[in-house]
Formats: structure tokens, C-alpha cells, sequence
């Protein structure tokens, strides 16, 4: 990387460290394609990549006060990633017949199983936003996020019309986002906006 270009990533890194989002846009979209392929390469799974990714920068911007030290942006970066493929295995290595399949290049679509492993930081903001929802947005959120279950199966189980349970997941998904938003600042709709995962229609 030219010294000139480090030196306005260690600027950017100082005004992110000011919680200055316009310089946090500016590195997650100059870093996100390549964090995404290191993903790729460590996972063999692209949900799983980003989710890696949604990690990586999650814990950027909530860790925003530490990063006028940083001298390497890029290199720093790039261990975030590091650190976040070795945790996503560790949780992989729990379950040894997942993790073989996932290093022999399975997909994620062909096994919902690997759909089910979170990535932490990630996922505690967005149980904490799926906590503030009215009881039936968030059992319709947790049954089509974390069971599976489509609006007509939702709608069965609940008793409640397939449209009744898309307004409802819609109205929650909004909700979810635009609770991130306001406690944690836009940097983190950003995030999951770009790299959705469990915050998408379906």
C-alpha cells in the first residue's frame, strides 16, 4: 500500500475514533469486498462470510475510541478478519461432521445447519433490538430467522394469515433496523444492510 494512502486510512481511522460515520463509510466500502473473499476462503460458505464481515465492522465501530492508535489500518483489519474466521471455526469444530462438509465446499443452501452459527457481537444487537418487539413481531421474527419457517408455516403454527405474518416481519425488520440505528448509529445499519443476513424479506 503507498505510504500516502496509509497515512489517509490512519486519518480516516482518527475520525472514526471521533464516531465521524462519513469516514466509516468510506473504509467499510473500501475494505468490504476483500474482507468478504477472505471469508470465502475460510468459511466455504458465503452466509457465513457475511456474517464474518458483519463482525469485522460491528466491532469497528462500537471499539471506535481504540482506533486512533492504530497505526496499520489495513493490517488491522485484516487480523479482525483473521480472529473472526479462527472463532467461526472454533464454533465449528464443536460439531466435527459440519466442519468437515464445510471445508469440503458445501454450501450453506444445501444445509441449513450452517445457517445456525452466529457470530456474536453481531448477533447480541440484533437479540437486543428482536427483545424490544410486541410479543407477535418478535415470535414471527424468531420463528422465519432462527426456525426457518415460511409465512404460511408461521401462519399455521400461529393461528394468523401468511400476508398477517409479512406485515408482521416486515414491521419488525423496520423496527430492528431503525432501533440499531438509533442507539448504535448508522455505521451499524450499514453493516447489515449491505451484508443482510437474518435482516431481509424474504
Amino acid at each position: 500500500m503507498p505510504q500516502s494512502e496509509m497515512y489517509n486510512e490512519k486519518e480516516l481511522f482518527r475520525r472514526i475514533g471521533e464516531s465521524d460515520e462519513s469516514a466509516f463509510a468510506v473504509i467499510f466500502h473500501r475494505y468490504k469486498s476483500s474482507l468478504f473473499d477472505y471469508g470465502i476462503k475460510i468459511t466455504k460458505s458465503h452466509t457465513a462470510a457475511e456474517e464474518l464481515v458483519q463482525e469485522c465492522f460491528v466491532k469497528l465501530w462500537l471499539a471506535r475510541q481504540n482506533l486512533p492508535a492504530i497505526d496499520n489500518p489495513a493490517g488491522y483489519l485484516h487480523m479482525m478478519a483473521r480472529n473472526a474466521g479462527v472463532d467461526y471455526l472454533r464454533r465449528l469444530s464443536l460439531d466435527a461432521g459440519l466442519q468437515k462438509k464445510v471445508w469440503a465446499g458445501i454450501s450453506e443452501s444445501d444445509n441449513p445447519t450452517l445457517q445456525k452459527v452466529q457470530v456474536s457481537e453481531t448477533q447480541r444487537l440484533i437479540d437486543e433490538a428482536v427483545a424490544q418487539l410486541p410479543p407477535q413481531q418478535r415470535e414471527v421474527f424468531l420463528l422465519s430467522r432462527y426456525e426457518g419457517l415460511n409465512y404460511e408455516q408461521i401462519g399455521e403454527q400461529l393461528g394468523i394469515a401468511g400476508n398477517t405474518v409479512k406485515n408482521h416481519l416486515v414491521k419488525a425488520l423496520k423496527f430492528v433496523r431503525e432501533y440499531l440505528g438509533k442507539k448504535y448509529g448508522n455505521p451499524i445499519v450499514l453493516v447489515l444492510v449491505t451484508f443482510p443476513g437474518l435482516l431481509f424479506i424474504n
